[in-house]
């Protein structure tokens, strides 16, 4: 299992997590793209750009995170834990 701390600014085409990421900063993922969080584990404050959610799987949890969609709101597709759409 990987694990992640995210203290500065990330920009990705696509996110599929598995393991466990420490987002303290912001991720941006390109738009039209999803977050695949399948059975990881995301926290620690953070910001995340994305327009589309999926968070399913044993053990999948986001927690302390804010989403925004830019010009929208975030769409969730599966969604397991806590979203805020800002």
């Amino acid at each position: 299992m990987a694990h992640f701390i995210i203290m500065v600014l990330l920009i990705l085409k696509k996110m599929h997590n598995d393991g466990y990421i420490c987002n303290t900063s912001s991720i941006i993922i390109e738009l039209g793209q999803e977050f695949h969080n399948h059975g990881g584990v995301v926290e620690c404050g953070g910001l995340i750009q994305v327009c589309k959610v999926k968070s399913d799987g044993a053990g999948a949890s986001i927690s302390d995170q804010d989403f925004c969609c830019p010009g929208a709101e975030v769409v969730q597709v599966l969604q397991v834990g806590t979203l805020k759409v800002l």
